[in-house]
């Protein structure tokens, strides 16, 4: 199972490499944001670590991660 995510530099922030334990602290509720681990939507630190333990990324020593500003609102009909 990787053990590190490489966060991928956005809004001025470069990119950079934690430890997967460092990511049981962030908000998942978070509306305004969706957390995105090798192209899939990740809701939960324990969706997280099941999704680094499938075979597919045996092997692998990083996943990567990206913070996505979700819009909300709702229709402009008039």
């Amino acid at each position: 199972m990787p053990k590190k995510l490489r966060l991928g530099a956005q809004s001025g922030q470069k990119e950079s490499v934690i430890d997967i334990e460092e990511a049981r602290d962030w908000d998942y509720d978070d509306l305004t944001r969706l957390v995105v681990v090798e192209r899939e939507p990740v809701r939960s630190y324990e969706e997280l670590l099941a999704l680094a333990r499938e075979d597919r990324f045996k092997g692998k020593d990083t996943l990567d991660v990206f913070f996505m500003t979700t819009m909300t609102g709702g229709s402009s009909n008039r």
